[in-house]
């Protein structure tokens, strides 16, 4: 199968970039899908002690997107998380941005990134632990993606939630329903965070650096827009 990926890019790959603007990343990320085992990785040498045999072998790119070698870090890391994993039902739960924000995401990666990890987790904690929907603090998982299945830009997080928690006094409170949140209640609250965050961190410039043809006036003009749909 990874074989096969790879085929595509060769065959496919330079037509394709020549009709299609190509972030650096997504060039990189292709070079190392073309280039995985192959010399332009460069090589090393497999040799028996005693000399009977030597073999080279071509390097791998490492690249996380690459399918011949990515698999071993997404092997180690869903082997990771299942030994974290409590005994319970779970709940998966995506959190993304509007795509009027994806410039504001490319100039400020890390700290957007963690803006979206807080208002997704305070938002969650939040409305779980009141009365109404649990009464209970849960424990979650989260994952970040940049790209959608299409390859598109769209960041977004993925959080796992555990169908549960722990109440005041200690004891495992499980969900009385099938489902965590209701999603309306849940999507109005994060996106109250995410933009409160995002609104706060702009006002202390130059931590939030905005897109060349970026004003703040324009930048909360757009914040107090998306704060208004839905």
């Amino acid at each position: 199968m990874a074989a096969a990926i790879q085929a595509i890019f060769e065959d496919h790959f330079s037509a394709y970039a020549r009709e299609h603007r190509l972030s650096w990343r997504e060039q990189w990320a292709a070079y190392n899908i073309l280039t995985c085992h192959t010399p332009a990785q460069g090589a090393h040498i497999l040799r028996c002690p005693h000399g009977h045999v030597e073999t080279v072998r071509y390097n791998s790119c490492k690249h996380r997107t690459c399918p011949q070698c990515g698999w071993v870090e997404t092997e180690r890391w869903i082997r990771t998380q299942q030994e974290r994993a409590l005994p319970c039902g779970y709940h998966q739960i995506v959190f993304t941005i509007d795509h009027d924000l994806i410039p504001l995401w490319l100039y400020n990666r890390t700290l957007f990134v963690n803006l979206m990890f807080d208002a997704a987790w305070h938002a969650l904690r939040q409305l779980l632990r009141d009365e109404r929907w649990l009464g209970a603090l849960p424990g979650a998982i989260g994952a970040f993606q940049s790209w959608g299945e299409t390859l598109n830009t769209h960041p977004h997080l993925h959080v796992v939630v555990t169908a549960g928690g722990l109440d005041p006094q200690g004891c495992w409170r499980p969900c009385a329903k099938d489902f965590l949140l209701p999603s309306r209640v849940l999507s109005a609250l994060y996106r109250g965070k995410i933009l409160a965050y995002l609104r706060a961190h702009l006002e202390r410039a130059p931590l939030l650096q905005l897109p060349p043809d970026w004003t703040p006036a324009r930048t909360r003009s757009l914040l107090n827009r998306l704060g208004r749909q839905k």
